[in-house]
């Protein structure tokens, strides 16, 4: 007997492409995980420490390290000296890199 069973179907975001096996249980784990109220409080956390609006996704504007380095100097001035704005992938890690950096500095945990 064939049971008529439709499920959402995981998709990748970055290839529009399904995924299946492993992929496609971390993608639904991670969706359990997702909070739309958490994302809407944190963005406008960070709307407001940094003075700037964010628009689209909140991930994609946090990917650069650009809003990252902003929100810490705004908690400490100066504590990323050079924000890089390039799009260029190892500009954007160094970005976070410096980021990490400075919570260290300010004593924070990982």
């Amino acid at each position: 007997m064939m049971h008529n069973l439709i499920q959402a179907q995981a998709v990748d975001p970055a290839t529009g492409l399904p995924l299946y096996g492993m992929d496609a249980e971390l993608a639904a784990k991670a969706a359990a995980k997702y909070d739309p109220a958490l994302e809407a409080q944190a963005r406008e956390f960070l709307e407001g420490l940094c003075g700037q609006k964010i628009d689209g996704d909140l991930g994609d504007a946090l990917h650069d390290g650009v809003l990252l380095c902003m929100a810490v100097n705004a908690v400490q001035p100066k504590a990323v000296r050079r924000i890089n704005k390039s799009r260029m992938p190892f500009k954007q890690m160094e970005n976070i890199t410096n980021f990490i950096k400075a919570c260290r500095g300010m004593g924070m945990r990982e």
